[in-house]
């Protein structure tokens, strides 16, 4: 068994969506544990906060899953897909719904972690092991 810490976030119908996450994730794997929510401002391509967009709602999810990493990640793009998620050019575009694996069995595995305050709290709350295991 693999445990995985995965990222939820959405700012269109963020708790409708986030809520429908967490039941297709609970399909796909055994929910462990939640944390957040957590509110955040969307960011335009200048790195500061986009008014012309809704705040995004973000969550932690502490999965364990029969699936390898790359098995995981699959399965959350087709969560995505299935919720309507539209990826385009635009990494800045809202979202209906964006998952995201943060942490690998314990291991940091998405450098945003140490760049964005939010993914860290919410690693704290459901893998604090992980943020002691910083690669320099």
């Amino acid at each position: 068994m693999n445990s995985a810490v995965v990222a939820i976030g959405s700012n269109l119908q963020p708790k409708q969506h986030a809520a429908e996450a967490l039941r297709r994730l609970g399909q796909a794997a055994k929910v462990l544990a939640l944390a957040g929510p957590l509110a955040t401002k969307a960011l335009g391509p200048d790195g500061q906060a986009d008014p012309a967009q809704s705040d995004y709602v973000n969550l932690g999810v502490l999965l364990e899953t029969q699936h390898d990493q790359e098995g995981l990640r699959r399965r959350l793009r087709q969560i995505e897909q299935a919720m309507g998620r539209e990826r385009t050019g635009d990494k800045f575009a809202s979202r209906t719904i964006d998952l995201d694996i943060v942490v690998w069995n314990a291991q940091v595995c998405d450098q945003d972690v140490w760049q964005r305050g939010f993914l860290r709290q919410l690693v704290e709350q459901l893998c604090p092991e992980a943020l002691n295991k910083k690669q320099s």
